[in-house]
C-alpha cells in the first residue's frame, strides 16, 4: 500500500438505515472499500439492529446525542405537519441538523462521503464549516429540490419550486420554495464533488437549479456480485416451496405501494394478465389478493440475501414499472441473479435494462405496451447467463468502489 492509500480514510453518513435502499448502499460501499484497502466506517443517524464492523449510530454515542437526534426530527416532522401534506410521496425540509462536526468520526476521517442527509441528521448549512472535502452521492433527487426525494410530473426544481404537490399544492412560496432557495445558497457553491448513480440522475440534476452548474460524475450504485448465483427454477422454487408449472411474476421494493413505484400500473397491467400466473411480491407492503386477479404470496421484508436470490431465480420475470428511479438496486440484483426485468424508458432502471436482450423497457407511462412487454417476456427463452455475465461487468460493486477510491485519492492529493 502506498502512502497516499494510508492517508484514506472515509465516512460515510447516512440518515437511512439499513432499511432502506441508500442506507444498504452506503453499507455496501462500506465494505466493498475495506476489500481494497480503504480504511472506511460508517456512520447511521440512528441504531437498527447489530451493526457491523466499524459502523456506528449517532444516536448511541452518548444521552446528548440522542436528545439532539431526537429533537432535530421533531422539528423536521414538525414542519411537515403544520405545511399539510397531502401527496403520496417522501418529502423533507433538511433545515435541521445535529452537530456532525463534534462527532468523534468526524474528527477522525479525511473524506465525508453523504449518502443520505435526511431526518435531521446533516444540515446542509453546516457543509460549508466541516472544512474536509465531502463527497455526496445523489441517490434521489432531494438535494437539488425543495424537499421531494422523486419528483414525479413536476418541474419546478428546475427554477424556484413552490406550489409543491406534495404540501398544499397551492402557495407559490410554500415550504419547498423556501427549501429551495436555502439550497441554492448553501449547496450550488458549496466544495462538494457531486456523485450520480445513473446518468439519468446526472441529468436531472444538471437541470436544476441548485446543481446545474456543477460537474457530477456518475457511478452505479452495484451489487455484491458474489452473493447472488443463477438457479435453476425448479431447485429454487423446491426450496421455496413454489409450484413448478406455472409462470411466476416477482415484484418488490421497500414499498410497492408507492406512487413513483408505479403500483398503479402494476395492479393495471396484472388485471389484463391471465389469472392462472402466480405474483410473488417482497417489501414492506403487500399487495391484497383482491386488488387483482392473480393469487398472490406475499413474503415480506427480507434481509436474507441466499432466500431473496432464491425469489429472483424462481420467478420468469421482475416487474417493476417505477416513474421515477435514480437507479434500482433490485432491478441489478434480480439481473445478476439472471432474472429478465420489465421496467419503464426514462427511468434509472432503463440503464440497467438492455431491451428485448434482458427484459423490456416498455414506454414510459404506456400501460399497453407494459402489458406487451410482459407478455413477450413471461414466455421468451432468455439467456440467463448473458444477463448475468452482463450485469457483474457494469454492476459489482467492487467497480464502483474502485471509482469512488480513485476519485477520493484525486481529493486528497490536490
Amino acid at each position: 500500500m502506498d502512502d497516499v492509500e494510508k492517508k484514506i480514510k472515509i465516512l460515510h453518513v447516512s440518515g437511512a438505515t439499513l432499511n432502506s435502499g441508500a442506507g444498504y448502499a452506503a453499507m455496501l460501499t462500506h465494505n466493498a472499500l475495506l476489500n481494497i484497502n480503504v480504511e472506511s466506517k460508517v456512520l447511521y443517524l440512528k441504531e437498527l439492529g447489530t451493526l457491523g464492523q466499524n459502523v456506528a449510530s449517532y444516536s448511541a454515542s452518548g444521552f446528548n446525542a440522542r436528545i439532539s437526534r431526537l429533537l432535530n426530527t421533531t422539528l423536521e416532522r414538525m414542519l411537515i405537519f403544520f405545511n399539510r401534506k397531502k401527496g403520496g410521496g417522501i418529502f423533507s425540509p433538511g433545515f435541521f441538523g445535529v452537530n456532525l462536526k463534534a462527532h468523534p468520526l468526524f474528527e477522525w476521517a479525511d473524506i465525508i462521503h453523504v449518502h443520505w442527509a435526511n431526518y435531521g441528521f446533516v444540515n446542509i448549512k453546516d457543509i460549508a464549516l466541516w472544512k474536509k472535502p465531502v463527497v455526496w452521492t445523489l441517490r434521489d433527487m432531494w438535494a437539488f429540490t425543495g424537499g421531494c426525494h422523486y419528483s414525479l410530473e413536476c418541474s419546478r426544481y428546475k427554477d424556484s419550486c413552490g406550489r409543491c404537490p406534495m404540501l398544499n399544492g397551492d402557495n407559490e412560496q410554500d415550504l419547498s420554495y423556501y427549501g429551495l432557495i436555502r439550497k441554492f445558497e448553501f449547496l450550488s457553491q458549496a466544495n462538494i464533488n457531486w456523485v450520480a448513480v445513473s446518468q439519468l440522475m446526472r441529468a436531472d440534476a444538471l437541470q436544476s437549479k441548485v446543481l446545474g452548474n456543477q460537474e457530477i460524475e456518475v457511478v452505479y450504485s452495484g451489487v455484491n456480485c458474489d452473493s447472488y448465483e443463477i438457479h435453476t427454477k425448479d431447485y429454487a422454487r423446491s426450496i421455496l416451496g413454489l409450484p413448478k408449472d406455472q409462470k411466476i411474476i416477482l415484484i418488490g421494493s421497500a414499498n410497492i405501494r408507492d406512487e413513483y413505484k408505479g403500483f398503479s400500473y402494476i395492479q393495471a397491467a396484472l388485471r389484463k394478465l391471465p389469472s392462472n400466473i402466480l405474483v410473488i411480491a417482497f417489501g414492506a407492503a403487500e399487495l391484497k389478493n383482491h386488488e387483482i386477479p392473480q393469487k398472490i404470496i406475499n413474503f415480506g421484508f427480507i434481509n436474507e440475501t441466499i432466500k431473496l436470490n432464491l425469489l429472483y431465480c424462481s420467478a420468469d420475470i421482475f416487474l417493476s414499472p417505477s416513474l421515477n428511479e435514480a437507479f434500482g438496486k433490485t432491478f441489478a440484483e434480480a439481473q445478476v441473479s439472471g432474472l429478465p426485468v420489465i421496467c419503464f424508458k426514462n427511468t434509472g432502471p432503463e440503464e440497467i435494462v438492455e431491451h428485448l436482450i434482458t427484459g423490456y423497457a416498455a414506454n414510459y407511462k404506456d400501460g399497453e405496451d407494459l402489458v406487451c412487454g410482459i407478455e413477450w417476456a413471461i414466455s421468451f427463452n432468455f439467456d440467463r447467463n448473458y444477463i448475468r455475465d452482463r450485469a457483474i461487468r457494469l454492476f459489482n460493486i467492487r467497480e464502483s468502489a474502485e471509482k469512488y477510491k480513485a476519485l477520493y485519492q484525486k481529493l486528497l492529493s490536490r
